[in-house]
């Protein structure tokens, strides 16, 4: 009986102290509610914003300038928010085509978003779509690179990579390049798989999850490697014609010292863009072999080019614009620092990029300032490409492919 008598006692004691905590913990919680309350009309955000560290004034505070349509907007294939995977989607003239992790490789008319056709490949995707001119290529989780006939739809040819690949190039001359995880780049023939040739360079001991894109000039493919080097090599037999340096590798622990080129490089005319993690934004005359400038505006998801400017989103999520000719900053856009952004694209007046939040926004290309925000979803952007003048497609990490494009000013008055 005394036993029981104590153990009673103490239940009680423990639940009045529970009891105090709790009513500790919710006048806590009208404190901090009272506190905020001006600062909560301003912006929009809720006490769990608040609290756990998710405020963003000026997301909640876009200015409304233009006039956006989203033409299409089609859920193309299954979702892949919960893995990192560098699937991508490649755009043609009239299509573009784009694979999913479940195996399914489908082709999007670009007028319409209406399906043109669709492959299940019954096997799990990691990377894709590269190749084009009717033959398109993507990795499956096994390791290999699989070549799709567009005209039947058939698996043309496959290879083992020994690794899983990470990036696919568009074809260019009968040649499309394979980058893996494990460091490796191979150059196959678009048409027959046929090997052309293969490198492995010895990897940093910390890098970046990723690869940039390989490009093409004439004869010469530009790999952006994670070291930090960037090397121009024959696309017939693998000599490497140059290699540049655009970070130095340099700190106190392994993850201040990486320089990974993984972002968009960006051939125009005869001149490359490209920029380094912890690196340099640099400009390249290809014709010459000459590098023209450098500037500080490190990026890991890489940068895209006009006639006048070079935009670059650096690794806090700014966005910078530099002279074409110069390298000269221009402007410097630090207002979403508090999201993940894609890559910037240029579409004339304007430069968009996506967040993570499933957000476009739209800057202006001459001053920075933001002009508009799109909302197209709820899942992370992956990537967005060009579509024509003041529009893009962008591809999202639930499967979804949406065009937007700007239509006009809007009327502020």
């Amino acid at each position: 009986m005394k036993t029981q008598i104590l153990y009673s006692t103490a239940i009680t004691h423990c639940y009045r102290t529970v009891k105090q905590i709790a009513f500790s913990l919710l006048l806590l919680l009208v404190c901090l509610s009272l506190c905020a309350c001006s600062s909560l009309s301003r912006t929009g955000a809720s006490i769990g914003d608040m609290l756990f560290g998710e405020e963003d004034q000026y997301l909640e505070d876009v200015p409304s300038r233009l006039v956006v349509e989203v033409p299409w907007s089609v859920s193309a294939v299954s979702s892949f928010k919960k893995d990192y995977l560098p699937l991508t989607l490649l755009k043609t003239s009239n299509h573009i085509y784009i694979c999913g992790p479940n195996g399914i490789f489908k082709a999007i008319r670009l007028l319409d978003g209406s399906r043109v056709w669709q492959r299940s490949l019954n096997e799990a995707l990691v990377a894709g779509v590269g190749g084009g001119d009717g033959i398109f290529l993507v990795g499956n989780a096994k390791g290999e690179v699989l070549a799709v006939s567009e005209k039947s739809e058939e698996v043309l040819w496959r290879h083992s990579l020994g690794s899983r690949a990470l990036v696919i190039s568009k074809n260019h001359k009968n040649t499309v390049i394979v980058r893996t995880e494990d460091n490796q780049s191979f150059a196959f023939r678009t048409d027959d798989g046929k090997l052309r040739w293969k490198r492995k360079d010895p990897p940093p001991v910390l890098t970046l999850k990723g690869a940039s894109q390989p490009v093409f000039y004439d004869n010469l493919v530009l790999l952006g490697l994670d070291d930090g080097r960037l090397l121009i090599i024959d696309i017939g037999d693998g000599k490497v014609f140059n290699e540049m340096k655009l970070g130095v590798s340099s700190g106190v622990s392994d993850l201040d010292r990486i320089v990974d080129i993984d972002g968009r490089m960006v051939v125009d005319d005869d001149f490359l863009f490209v920029s380094a993690y912890r690196g340099r934004a640099v400009s390249v005359d290809l014709k010459r072999n000459q590098l023209l400038w450098a500037a500080e505006a490190p990026s890991h998801v890489g940068l895209d080019a006009d006639s006048q400017r070079v935009y670059v989103t650096t690794p806090d999520n700014r966005i910078i614009a530099l002279d074409r000719y110069s390298g000269k900053q221009i402007w410097v856009n630090d207002l979403l620092l508090d999201t993940q952004l894609t890559a910037p694209i240029s579409t004339g007046r304007f430069v968009a990029v996506g967040s993570d939040r499933g957000d476009i926004y739209w800057l202006s290309s001459t001053s920075g300032r933001v002009m508009e925000r799109t909302n197209v979803g709820s899942a992370p952007i992956a990537a967005l490409t060009h579509l024509a003048k003041n529009s893009i497609v962008s591809f999202d990490k639930a499967g979804k492919v949406s065009a937007i494009r700007v239509v006009a000013y809007r009327n502020q008055g």
